[in-house]
């Protein structure tokens, strides 16, 4: 569990502040930083469940529903044990069409060198994630029926 101030905490010791250089959450406990990739990462903090979680859209899914379904289907069957996405979870974001990857941060109130790494960890599965979206819904496109990405 990681209560609200020790979360502020870490975002402050980090060095994770916005330009007032006050802690990045909003009151309603969420806030986004841009990894060093250029992409968004939303933080979003449950009080309720005294959880941390982070969230990185990977791309929009296609318009043609059938090829849409491919590349929910193949993004669904990712999630069976966590295959290729090292305990984080591919879930839809209904609005706006977006398929996301989303990670819970588990170190509690651990070092800030631990959320760093978190971090760190989860804007570079968040990379590699966007660009194997990027191909299978270009398979998809193409229309064939088994989509496939090789993580290495």
């Amino acid at each position: 569990m990681l209560d609200f101030e020790a979360a502020r905490h870490l975002l402050e010791e980090a060095g994770l502040n916005n330009e007032e250089n006050a802690p990045v959450f909003a009151e309603d406990g969420c806030t986004e930083l841009i990894d060093e990739n250029g992409n968004v990462i939303h933080l979003f903090y449950d009080q309720s469940a005294e959880t941390l979680a982070a969230v990185g859209a990977i791309g929009k899914l296609p318009e043609d529903k059938d090829e849409a379904l491919a590349v929910t289907t193949y993004l669904l069957s990712q999630n069976l044990l966590w295959v290729n996405t090292h305990g984080a979870t591919l879930a839809l974001v209904r609005e706006g069409s977006y398929a996301a990857l989303q990670r819970r941060y588990e170190g509690g109130e651990e070092s800030v060198y631990d959320f760093k790494n978190f971090l760190g960890s989860f804007s570079d599965e968040l990379a590699q994630w966007i660009e194997a979206f990027g191909k299978i819904a270009a398979q998809a496109e193409e229309g064939r029926s088994s989509l496939e990405f090789d993580f290495v």
